[in-house]
């Protein structure tokens, strides 16, 4: 009889552990979850951040052409003009 009530209460102890375990187990599962989401946020931030690096590069190097335009078109000689017009009005 002792030993039936023995081995009664060391089944529900092992029924308790298998709980417990299968509480953990299901425990790591969402946690493992939770971090693959995270993860998978965070190489979509990454990558969106790439994305804006390189276009911020690209508008730079338009910006860069742009102004290497303005700057040659600006440093170009200036051509004089000719009337042929006599501006000096004293009177002769």
């Amino acid at each position: 009889m002792v030993l039936l009530k023995e081995r009664e209460a060391l089944e529900r102890q092992i029924q308790n552990l298998n709980k417990q375990i299968e509480q953990k187990q299901k425990a790591e599962q969402l946690y493992q979850q939770k971090i693959k989401s995270i993860k998978n946020q965070l190489l979509e931030k990454i990558r969106n951040l790439e994305k804006d690096l390189q276009n911020e590069k690209n508008d730079n190097v338009k910006i860069k052409e742009k102004l290497n335009i303005l700057e040659a078109i600006s440093n170009k000689p200036k051509k004089e003009v000719s009337t042929d017009t006599n501006l000096n009005w004293e009177k002769r």
